[in-house]
């Protein structure tokens, strides 16, 4: 999904930004038109390839009953959004460039202008979400793997509790299948453990966690007590092994908090950065009215430029964040 989300934000923002000031000096009625196309191609890729992965992710979730869960609303609120991104906001570019085809040669210039600030703007929306997305599902992917730890630690803590008490001629049967569920909850552990580590290499809000989450459970001595469930139970000494899945289901569950801790962050973080995006817009907006309303010989004020300059360099911030947290 990564890799399909990353083409249709390169794919949309090369429609039009790879034209650069070349571009914009030719301007002709052929070039606007082939503009608009490739517009208009754009956003019927973007549909379908967005649509494609995002459907596919729903009905995955589905699947293994996960419906239920946050992050099956949030790729359907995602859904939503991006198409209202494509059938509005990419539309409006379009009919943009075909209004500009129709406009005298020295207006045109002014047009592409502006359909070029559009597509920055949906570049960084579509940015935005995709960075939000993956971030989410990697941490809803994390506090998976720990809940289904948890599950099956508990589980074969249930099974050893019992043990004691069934008849001999079963118990040695009974005791091998608790070992080796055993292994198999150390073998989970370790991949766990893997990924935090591959985590932690990352940056932002998830390598924090990560490193959280290994500073957790080394705390707690997760690994050492998964090692004494196991030897215990071959010395057959089931009260000690219970202790020590006690000792490894607390240190799971301390995980899991911080895990939901990132998990609620990232819920803040996504509508704090599409606060920014809209009010970056609508400044924006309200800075090209204020253009339009000069005379074509008259200069903009002094407050007209610095407002504008500080515009360039809060989107160049906003840029540079979003770069940075689609790193992690």
């Amino acid at each position: 999904m990564t890799a399909t989300f990353r083409r249709v934000v390169v794919l949309v923002g090369l429609v039009f930004l790879a034209g650069g000031p070349a571009m914009a000096q030719v301007l002709e009625p052929e070039a606007l038109q082939r503009k608009q196309e490739d517009q208009q191609r754009a956003r019927t890729m973007t549909r379908d390839l967005l649509g494609g992965v995002l459907d596919v992710q729903l009905r995955q979730l589905d699947e293994n009953g996960l419906s239920g869960e946050e992050i099956y609303r949030d790729i359907k609120l995602m859904r939503g959004s991006l198409n209202h991104l494509v059938d509005n906001e990419m539309s409006k570019i379009v009919d943009l460039l075909a209004e500009a085809q129709r406009m005298p040669k020295d207006k045109r210039e002014a047009a592409f202008v502006e359909a070029r600030q559009q597509i920055r703007t949906v570049v960084r929306q579509l940015a935005i979400e995709r960075q939000n997305l993956m971030k989410r599902l990697k941490i809803a992917e994390l506090a998976e793997q720990v809940r289904r730890l948890i599950r099956i630690q508990t589980t074969v803590q249930v099974a050893t509790k019992g043990l004691p008490a069934e008849p001999k001629t079963r118990q040695e049967a009974l005791t091998l299948k608790a070992i080796e569920d055993q292994r198999d909850v150390k073998e989970l552990f370790l991949h766990l453990v893997d990924t935090l580590v591959d985590m932690k290499s990352w940056s932002g809000l998830l390598a924090a966690t990560a490193a959280d989450g290994l500073r957790i459970l080394k705390a707690g001595d997760v690994g050492k007590h998964l090692d004494g469930a196991g030897s215990t139970l071959q010395s057959v000494k089931y009260d000690l092994a219970v202790d020590h899945q006690d000792k490894v289901i607390k240190g799971l569950k301390d995980l899991l908090k911080v895990i939901e801790r990132t998990q609620g962050a990232l819920n803040s973080e996504k509508m704090q950065t599409i606060d920014k995006v809209r009010a970056l817009a609508e400044k924006q907006k309200a800075l090209k009215e204020e253009t339009k309303k000069l005379d074509e010989t008259q200069k903009p004020s002094q407050e007209l430029v610095e407002a504008q300059a500080k515009l360039q360099q809060e989107i160049a911030s906003l840029q540079e964040f979003i770069k940075e947290n689609v790193k992690a």
